[in-house]
């Protein structure tokens, strides 16, 4: 039985590992309010009353990327900051920059106490998987309070085209709307982690004219959902070159129900109800094993059970004795309050006198509720159970099972029901 038990037990745990696995593997995903933690807004001070911005995001505690041409005004010596909250602005150093790919990666010296993105390889993505980019466009500023300023905004859209720049730089072509301020921003899968830098719009400078005659150039846009953002290998190649540490998270599977583990699924339930099956046929078996030696002094399985169904005074020991001590059984009972009750046979205890020794009138106590003999052979006292209705107890509460022999010790106690029918073994010198 403890073999079967073992079993089951392995295939539960079998299934429900196979079960949390697959669904943990699907289920990843990288909340969108730890992404925004990540992105940060970079500004570049060419004046005191000219500031340019773009987006980043922070791939390390030290390290932010964005775009080249977001901090190109560096060769001029203007500083670079990176704006966290309204009142937390770092000034960072540009520690790696290419015109040709349009990546920068900035440096600070204090830790930042953000987190870091995690990155899946370009290659991994589909035409049409689902993205979304974070940044901060100038335009969503205009006309709102300060907290406009540093509050991340989200767009979705999807992979239209892998394409390359003239310079073969890869590119995801998107129609995830991108504005003046998104540049350098992050491009997240529909998982949460980078796979692309957000670059350009197809956009073009045009001469805008407003109602009181005014022209200024203005940036329009040339044509609806066309965007571009730099395939993220093109950046951690660098990242390998520059020795910075970055985490790499495969695409997860489409679906947690794959063909293997469907059927290891199948197999593990299956298994699962066979065991099932097989201990419920163990326990249905007439002659059921002994109940395991749970105290010393009270349960002993050193001898076959009786068959309390086969139960009678033919198979039970007749002896009598006339040796030192002799075998008693005592009632503790209100009306019979120490009666001394020898044991020289089986005694049947009950309610109906035609069928037992002694008798209790009570609708408690069962016709034929429990029966003691004495072993002579072992010197024990042996109590069985006929089935009761309400039960045979020892003395410390334990019930005993139907149909299973318990073998008592000289002075220990028993009561059937509860403790107003309370009976003791005793062995007591013979004074013949």
């Amino acid at each position: 039985m403890k073999m079967f038990k073992k079993m089951t037990i392995i295939i539960l745990y079998l299934f429900l590992f196979l079960f949390f696995i697959q669904h943990d593997v699907y289920a990843k995903k990288i909340s969108t309010n730890e992404n925004m933690k990540s992105t940060v807004m970079v500004l570049v001070y060419s004046n005191e009353n000219d500031i340019e911005t773009g987006s980043g995001f922070i791939i390390s505690e030290n390290h932010i990327v964005t775009n080249e041409h977001v901090i190109s005004g560096t060769e001029y010596d203007f500083p670079v900051y990176i704006l966290l909250d309204n009142d937390e602005m770092i000034e960072v150093d540009v520690i790696w920059s290419s015109e040709v790919k349009d990546l920068a990666i900035l440096e600070t010296v204090e830790p930042l106490k953000r987190p870091a993105v995690q990155f899946t390889s370009s290659s991994e993505m589909e035409i049409r998987d689902r993205v979304y980019a974070m940044g901060f466009p100038s335009a969503a500023t205009e006309g709102m309070d300060s907290s406009a300023l540093t509050t991340v905004k989200t767009t979705e859209g999807i992979i239209s085209a892998k394409v390359y720049a003239e310079l073969d730089v890869a590119l995801f072509q998107t129609d995830t709307p991108l504005n003046p301020g998104n540049s350098g921003g992050p491009l997240f899968s529909d998982w949460g982690t980078v796979i692309g830098v957000n670059s350009s719009a197809s956009l073009a400078y045009g001469i805008i004219i407003d109602e009181y005659g005014q022209v200024s150039p203005e940036r329009i846009r040339k044509g609806d959902g066309i965007n571009w953002a730099i395939q993220v290998d093109e950046l951690l190649v660098e990242l390998d070159r520059l020795g910075i540490d970055y985490e790499l998270i495969p695409r997860p599977t489409d679906s947690p129900w794959n063909t293997l583990t469907i059927f290891l699924m199948i197999f593990a339930l299956s298994s699962f109800v066979l065991a099932l099956i097989a201990l419920i046929l163990l326990f249905n078996k007439k002659e059921k094993p002994r109940i395991e030696e749970s105290n010393q002094n009270y349960i002993s399985n050193s001898s076959p059970p009786y068959q309390t169904t086969r139960m009678n005074h033919q198979h039970l020991p007749q002896h009598t004795s006339n040796k030192l001590l002799q075998p008693f059984l005592i009632a503790h009972i209100n009306q019979v309050e120490n009666k001394f009750i020898p044991m020289d046979k089986p005694i049947i205890i009950g309610s109906d006198p035609s069928l037992c020794q002694f008798v209790i009138p009570s609708k408690e106590i069962s016709p034929k509720h429990c029966g003691v003999v004495f072993d002579w052979q072992n010197g024990q006292f042996i109590l069985f159970d006929f089935r009761s209705t309400n039960g045979t107890y020892l003395e410390n509460g334990q019930k005993i099972p139907q149909n299973y022999e318990v073998y008592l010790q000289p002075g220990n106690q028993f009561y059937l029901s509860h403790t107003n029918y309370l009976f003791e073994v005793q062995l007591i010198f013979n004074k013949q």
